[in-house]
């Protein structure tokens, strides 16, 4: 599922930006969930769930420049969300270069480019199948999942542990095993799933995890899991 959010101030032009990226995705075969702002202060609360922000950069409260330096602040080398500023002015392009987007369109021109643009990140994006997106509140947060290394089940909330950050969402265990057990994460017990590019230690009723962490694999789980990591082991390094 590509996540694509496009920032402009003139209703018109993002709904037919908007109907024609649709059309696009529909004819490859490409399922994606596109979402609109008018200004870039609503997008900064939401900017984590996309993998595409077509963002405008002259418009008004705040441009899109200042958006992209404040997003490049918090997501540091990741290349996800991908920015692609949509500009009129040329003048402006220089400016904006200085936050390293992914690429700039013209909007004159803009259906030119726009549908080769889409095609090479999605490209980029099958080859990273390790984004993985939740929602903490009300927040949608996009997880690179070689950080998680391990999710822990406390009352409603699924808890996704990272070495320095620790992220909830509301769901259950058996959803996020579903999601995730073909990336690499193994169920030791009930309420436990492990990153397995993260063990150091497996043992019979043990897991011992990279950052020092130990966890007991329950009688339940234990023939699943072994199997599980042992499989994983073959496919990772065969």
């Amino acid at each position: 599922m590509l996540n694509i959010s496009i920032v402009d101030d003139e209703t018109i032009f993002i709904n037919n930006l908007i109907n024609k990226i649709s059309e696009f995705c529909e004819k490859m075969e490409m399922e994606c969930t596109i979402d609109k702002y008018s200004n870039g202060y609503d997008l900064l609360e939401n900017y984590k769930k996309y993998h595409i922000i077509f963002l405008d950069i002259d418009m008004p409260m705040i441009n899109g420049i200042k958006v992209c330096e404040k997003i490049n602040k918090n997501k540091g080398v990741a290349d996800i969300p991908y920015i692609i500023f949509l500009t009129s002015k040329d003048n402006m392009v220089f400016k904006a270069l200085k936050q390293k987007p992914y690429t700039f369109l013209r909007k004159s021109e803009l259906y030119d480019n726009v549908f080769d643009c889409i095609s090479l990140i999605f490209s980029k994006l099958k080859n990273i199948s390790n984004d993985y997106i939740i929602k903490s509140g009300r927040d949608f947060i996009l997880l690179n999942l070689d950080d998680i290394l391990y999710l822990e089940k406390e009352k409603n909330y699924v808890f996704f542990y990272s070495e320095q950050l620790a992220y909830k969402e509301r769901s259950t265990m058996d959803e996020k095993y579903e999601d995730l057990n073909n990336k690499g994460f193994i169920r030791i017990h009930i309420g436990c799933i492990v990153n397995a590019k993260h063990i150091s230690t497996f043992e019979t009723n043990r897991v011992i995890l990279d950052c020092g962490k130990e966890f007991i694999i329950s009688k339940k789980y234990k023939d699943i899991a072994k199997k599980n990591y042992y499989d994983w082991l073959v496919k990772e390094y065969a």
